[in-house]
């Protein structure tokens, strides 16, 4: 994604405020609806009709990084003993 947003710039010639940030909000939209599906639970304001509660598997965060490709991890949060 990151090579097609370089691309995208450079066709259209330099970029102006509002391209820089439409194309920003484009992106971080994009992650969370990604980082979203990767998530098989119900929690905070996040709502799967398919999964209604919480689970104890899920606490953590899911931890992006946007490179030539979108790389995913889920990091489990460590419980202390």
């Amino acid at each position: 994604m990151a090579a097609l947003l370089g691309q995208a710039t450079v066709a259209a010639g330099p970029p102006d405020l509002a391209s820089i940030e439409a194309s920003n909000l484009h992106t971080v939209s994009w992650l969370i609806v990604q980082g979203a599906a990767l998530r098989y639970e119900s929690r905070g304001c996040h709502r799967r009709l398919d999964a209604p509660d919480p689970s104890p598997a899920w606490l953590g965060r899911i931890e992006q990084r946007l490179r030539e490709t979108v790389e995913a991890a889920f990091v489990p949060d460590e419980v202390a003993a």
